[in-house]
């Protein structure tokens, strides 16, 4: 059968999914996959096989800038236009080792096609070719303003400067080199910083001109569309029009063995902040065309390593080789590669990590693997296969992710679709020693092992001064003027105000769609016990909160400490080892955190969570074990709780230089909310300072820590301080409620006083680090500056968002991200995201007050910002979002009637109420609330007078 040029090759019935899977070929090679269901949130992508040809980051580069206008939406980045005017529950571009992918969500059909038609015509029209700029803009040029110094610049090599201060990234880098010397693999599709530089406009076209082509596309749809429109409209406008070509990208080798077993490479740190080595070994495991093998292999990564009872984690930490053991499985490319890594390892014991590597796994292979290990690894795992819980990312992307490996690779569609089925399979094999045999296949290969070491001599940003002199004093003074025209025709691109005619052409649903009412979910409280009803399968959301408004500001990075052993450490009769087995057997997500909300009054209720989610019927267990670890968990062993604080320093510390971001918002939140200061306290900086201090002074200190330790266990673990909320269906609410009684009458009383939440007195400091790049943060409250909550501030979000950070802050300083967040309780703050700048978009910040004045906007604009803000209320939430959700609203006191009045505001946001918040921003704009994190030589020269200035790992 043929229906608009494409032939139906394969139908297969998903019961997983309820759904069918029907694979096509259009008569222009396109190759189309319809995962047909009645999920109304609908998956859209089309892909491309783009196997890099170098390290220029060409594939990276053309994936930002398609997306930079087209021929139909001749706007400069139709993407940020989506981004504020559509209904899209996702809505990104993704570069992967051998494709890349533009993938679209949406619940409505008109947004979904609306969206489909602007990504067609991205990826087959684009300007590209005819706009020079968005090639220097996305990827690389020479900047060079009159009366200033000149520089590389370039949204994509700032974010390849931020990703390769990680030294992951070149463990992953130089892995690949090695195991791939021949293959295309070898090289980085993200792009290598010094190799970017050296890329020509000349080869950035040719490579899309080769490869985006109907012949070597793959396009994808999910849910309940109705397809028969789509494929008629994909082939009417584009794979029937487009020229073609014979070029088919290379396929990647079928056969490929380790030829070099050994590399030691460096990375560079600024100075000696205790960070130590990585060491990997490196396996070819199979093929990603073999979904069950792929799968196997994830859950042979978490017997090995998931946790303290992992043999591999076990053998190396025990042993004082490292902090830290991670495996994990490079299924997203054809030749799987399967990783050993040890964190924060010692530099010269890497003769003893390779025969405990190499010991533990004859080990397993002779007397094969814990069995209640393995039986309790199969138990997480299928339930979070079950739940398909996969936060804001619609589940049909994901799967349609996990797809493309094998399709596009020559493999089948339909098995990367049949998670359950494949799941039981893994299960009934593991009784038969399929995890061991499959060890057995990997250890028979030859293994690459990959060092990298810390040096304190290499440093990145002198490279890139010295070549970037090199290259500009070797230029002709007519060339010199030519760089400088670019640049000025750059910037006068970027500062041209759009076409009005041509942003209405980019389509949007009609505010008459949206809807004037919305999803609550409420909760009743009784006894302590708060209950929402969700229909959960059978799956209860459980966390029990503790007051500890009992512990004093001192004490609270102590408090965080705590949360990080609770949990690890040993409970009663269940060790350190022997605790996160019946974890898993029995809870299929476990985690302790704390939270703080902002109350009326200038009052905080701060709280020690615990958190379970569950099959209802296996709730007995559950407490019993909850019980367990509240009451029992000792904290005498120091060599256990060694190992928990080093793998939780470790942990922070790659959390704290990757997720810059989050560190400058919760900082600088931290200095004017109470709440925020809390969550910095117990969370933030001060609990790694304090983990460091704590294992610098282990021996000698640790009697002392242990009892305070036990002093937080007695004080904030009280029958008075704790209160239970419970997201279920009415039945289940009711069986867990009996043994919440239970749990409750096994506490004692609390008698201890209550302690307020002190701000911080710096107001305006900055880490540095060993990066390249900054990353910026502002706060303020502007309930304390003498302004309400209005639905309106959140539109306002949008357009500050759309139309002035990623225009000042992206678009022409470089970032790679930025973005203004505002919350009912008054907080908002700023951040910005693998920085070139720091005084730059710190002064972009501080002119917020001037573009909310110069803004104007018609009915119909405002309308289309109205519907991106709801578009992010409206998006499909897990249940266990909701849950949390819901019980958020309950304690804040956010009722139906008051979320109702804040969308009918939303929705009736005018230029009028927005013009008002212009002095809002010029007081923001005063306040030093700020806090930055970045390398050394950027702090150092960002002229911004910081009261302080340290290392962030010190």
């Amino acid at each position: 059968m043929t229906k608009y040029g494409f032939k139906l090759i394969k139908e297969d019935y998903i019961e997983d999914l309820k759904g069918s899977c029907l694979i096509y070929e259009h008569t222009s090679g396109a190759k189309l996959c319809n995962l047909k269901n009645d999920d109304e949130n609908k998956v859209f992508y089309i892909a491309f096989r783009t196997p890099p040809e170098n390290d220029c980051g060409i594939p990276h580069i053309i994936e930002h800038s398609v997306l930079c206008g087209s021929k139909k939406f001749c706007v400069k980045d139709p993407f940020n236009e989506l981004s504020k005017s559509s209904l899209n529950t996702y809505l990104n571009a993704v570069t992967f080792k051998d494709k890349t992918v533009y993938p679209v969500a949406s619940t409505n059909d008109k947004d979904f096609f609306n969206l489909i038609s602007v990504y067609m015509d991205a990826v087959f029209n684009p300007l590209i070719g005819e706009k020079k700029e968005i090639f220097m803009q996305e990827g690389i040029h020479i900047h060079k303003e009159k009366d200033k110094e000149p520089c590389f610049k370039g949204v994509v090599y700032n974010e390849m400067k931020g990703s390769y201060s990680d030294p992951e990234r070149l463990l992953d880098k130089y892995i690949f080199r090695m195991i791939f010397p021949e293959d295309y693999y070898r090289y980085d599709s993200g792009g290598v910083p010094e190799d970017i530089r050296k890329l020509t406009y000349e080869q950035f076209m040719d490579f899309y001109k080769r490869h985006y082509t109907p012949q070597n596309s793959y396009i994808y749809f999910y849910g309940d569309a109705d397809i028969d429109e789509y494929m008629e409209f994909i082939d009417r406008e584009y794979l029937s029009k487009c020229e073609k070509t014979d070029y088919i990208p290379p396929m990647p080798s079928e056969n490929v063995s380790v030829t070099e077993t050994f590399f030691r490479g460096k990375y560079p740190l600024a100075e000696d902040d205790g960070r130590s080595s990585y060491f990997t070994a490196n396996f070819v495991a199979g093929k990603s065309t073999d979904y069950e093998r792929c799968e196997g292999l994830d859950i042979l990564s978490y017997i090995l390593a998931g946790n303290s009872s992992s043999p591999l984690t076990a053998a190396l930490v025990k042993n004082g080789i490292c902090d830290n053991v991670v495996c994990w499985s490079s299924s997203s490319i054809y030749n799987v590669v399967f990783t050993i890594m040890a964190e924060n390892a010692d530099t010269e014991r890497f003769d003893d990590f390779k025969q405990i590597v190499e010991d533990t796994i004859k080990d397993i292979l002779e007397n094969g693997f814990d069995k209640e290990l393995v039986e309790s690894t199969l138990s997480a795992l299928e339930f979070s296969v079950r739940e398909a819980d996969f936060g804001s990312t619609p589940k049909g992307l994901i799967y349609g992710f996990s797809m493309a490996s094998s399709w596009m690779n020559g493999g089948e569609a339909k098995p990367s679709f049949e998670m359950i089925k494949t799941f039981e399979s893994i299960k009934n094999k593991a009784k038969d020693g399929y995890f061991e045999q499959l060890l057995k296949e990997m250890a028979e290969t030859k293994a690459a092992y990959v060092v990298m070491d810390p040096d304190t001599s290499l440093n990145d940003s002198d490279s890139e001064n010295k070549e970037l002199e090199e290259v500009y004093s070797a230029f002709t003074d007519e060339y010199k003027e030519k760089v400088e025209k670019e640049t000025e025709a750059l910037l006068s691109y970027q500062s041209e105000p759009e076409d009005p005619e041509e942003i209405a052409k980019i389509p949007y649903v009609d505010i008459s769609e949206i809807s004037e009412d919305i999803k609550f979910d409420s909760c009743e409280e009784e006894d302590g016990v708060i209950a929402t009803e969700i229909d959960t399968d059978g799956i209860s959301y459980l966390r029990l909160m503790f007051d500890t408004s009992s512990i004093p500001m001192d004490k609270l990075a102590m408090l965080g400490v705590f949360n990080i052993i609770l949990g690890e450490a040993k409970a009663g009769d269940l060790t350190y080892e022997r605790l996160p087995i019946e974890i898993n057997m029995n809870i299929g997500s476990f985690d302790t955190g704390l939270s703080a909300f902002n109350l009326e009054g200038n009052k905080v209720y701060r709280v020690y969570d615990i958190n379970a989610r569950f099959i209802t019927e296996k709730a007995e267990k559950v407490f019993a074990l909850l019980k367990k670890i509240i009451l029992e968990t000792e904290f005498d062993d120091k060599d256990d709780i060694r190992k928990i604080l080093q793998e939780a320093k470790t942990g922070i510390e790659n959390s704290l230089l990757n997720s810059g971001h989050e560190t400058v918002m919760n900082r600088s939140l931290s200095y004017i909310s109470k709440s925020a200061c809390y969550g910095e306290k117990t969370s933030g900086v001060e609990v790694y300072d304090l983990i460091k201090n704590i294992l610098d002074n282990y021996d000698e200190g640790f009697d002392k820590f242990r009892n305070e330790l036990i002093s937080i266990r007695d004080t904030v673990f009280v029958k008075n301080g704790m209160r239970i909320h419970i997201a279920a269906e009415k039945d289940d609410i009711d069986k867990v409620k009996g043994h919440i009684k239970a749990l409750k009458e096994a506490l004692k009383e609390g008698t201890g006083e209550s302690y307020d939440i002190v701000l911080p007195e710096i107001k305006k400091e900055a880490f540095t680090t060993d990066g390249m790049v900054a990353y910026n943060g502002k706060a303020a409250n502007y309930v304390e500056i003498g302004y309400e909550y209005d639905g309106s501030l959140s539109v306002l979000k949008t357009i500050i968002n759309r139309e002035f950070l990623w225009n000042t802050v992206r678009i022409k300083g470089g970032a790679y991200g930025c973005g203004l967040g505002i919350t009912r309780n008054g907080n908002m703050f700023m951040y910005s995201y693998r920085d070139p700048n720091i005084g730059y978009t710190y002064d972009a910040y501080n002119s917020i007050g001037d573009f909310i004045r110069s803004f104007e906007c018609d009915k119909k604009l405002m309308d289309r910002y109205i519907i991106g803000t709801i578009s992010v209320m409206d998006r499909p939430k897990s249940k266990a979002v909701r849950a949390k959700e819901a019980l958020m609203k309950y304690i804040l006191g956010i009722t139906y009637e008051m979320s109702l009045k804040d969308r009918k505001s939303i929705l009736t946001a005018d230029i009028e109420k927005i013009k008002r918040f212009d002095k809002l921003f010029d007081e923001v704009a005063k306040m030093d609330y700020i806090c930055t994190v970045g390398g050394r030589d950027l702090v150092d020269k960002s002229g911004m007078n910081f009261e302080k200035v340290v290392p962030l790992i010190k």
